[in-house]
């Protein structure tokens, strides 16, 4: 074929207005001839999509790695498509979530997994997928693309140990969603379990944990709590409590509170934390260092409540009895 006149015809179509003409007359030249840069160049300006004009642009670059022209437009377009896929993102992601909310839970899958499809990277779609999934193995599957994105997300991890420590424990699975607020999947791994459930034993306990899901999700406004928070909450108390009697020992001046009852509030803060986690025997932490059983065993129960006990009660028999040893000095 005759390239130099195929090219002058294809340019003249293109300043004429006549893209499509244009497009097919500059991709045949390329394909006889991939090193003409002008012809790469001219197809980046007539391409219809922006994949296609940046593809055109990267080989014209190959021709001439320093063309200024082709290096100034590329990064315009580079940009441009990053500002295309986070949109196309958002929109997919608010979809999705959209879906979600009203019920939808099939529809949200579907798109999840478009978008993941499209952006395999998108750590919150595998997120959201994981949670729409029926599945534990193909759950797993997801929460795996999610963590290979994050390493560091040391929660994501831990969902995931205990994920693949529960694909033959389903009712603990069921725990784990209940505990999590997920009030429709517990009740579908319960359901899932009562009905494939081998003894009578193991259908009446399925049961069981399904009549008690339903008391809760009957009482008005009932709303699923976070275990992590309730924790925390639980263990503020005796920490404030000592903060303020080692404040008013110190006069309220933190500068005169002895480094003693400094160092004997650490031992505070691992006793509330020990004592409070008691009230959260199947948290995702007990589960990680006790197995899937966390800390129903009631004598583990016992014995961790105990030493929390122990730890807090210590500093305010140290901080009495420094108050005491320091009366003689107001009284005489």
């Amino acid at each position: 074929m005759d390239t130099s006149t195929s090219l002058s015809t294809a340019i003249a179509a293109a300043r004429a207005g006549k893209r499509r003409e244009a497009h097919d007359l500059l991709r045949l030249i390329v394909k006889h001839q991939p090193s003409n840069l002008a012809a790469w160049l001219w197809l980046s300006d007539v391409a219809e999509t922006l994949d296609e004009q940046i593809a055109a642009l990267e080989s014209a670059l190959l021709i001439a790695p320093h063309n200024p022209q082709a290096m100034a437009r590329l990064e315009t377009l580079y940009a441009q498509q990053e500002t295309t896929a986070k949109e196309r993102q958002q929109e997919l992601m608010r979809t999705a979530e959209a879906a979600r909310r009203t019920g939808h839970t099939k529809e949200a899958q579907s798109i999840l997994l478009r978008t993941v499809e499209e952006f395999e990277n998108n750590q919150t779609a595998w997120l959201m997928l994981s949670e729409t999934i029926d599945d534990p193995q193909d759950q797993v599957a997801a929460l795996e693309h999610a963590f290979n994105l994050n390493p560091k997300n040391t929660r994501l991890k831990a969902r995931l140990t205990l994920l693949k420590r529960f694909k033959n424990d389903w009712l603990s699975l069921g725990d784990l969603y209940r505990d999590d607020g997920q009030m429709a999947r517990a009740r579908d791994v319960y359901f899932t379990v009562a009905a494939h459930a081998q003894s009578e034993l193991g259908r009446a306990e399925a049961d069981r944990r399904i009549a008690a899901l339903n008391r809760l999700t009957e009482i008005p406004d009932f709303k699923g709590f976070d275990p992590t928070l309730t924790w925390f909450r639980l263990s503020l108390a005796p920490i404030a409590l000592y903060s303020l009697f080692a404040l008013v020992f110190g006069g309220f001046d933190p500068a005169q509170i002895p480094s003693l009852l400094y160092a004997a509030g650490g031992s505070v803060v691992i006793g509330s934390v020990l004592l409070a986690g008691t009230a959260a025997p199947r948290h995702i932490v007990w589960q990680l260092i006790f197995g899937v059983v966390g800390l129903s065993v009631p004598a583990l129960r016992r014995i961790i409540g105990l030493t929390g006990i122990l730890l807090i009660l210590a500093p305010y028999i140290l901080l009495v009895n420094m108050a005491i040893a320091r009366l003689p000095s107001y009284l005489f």
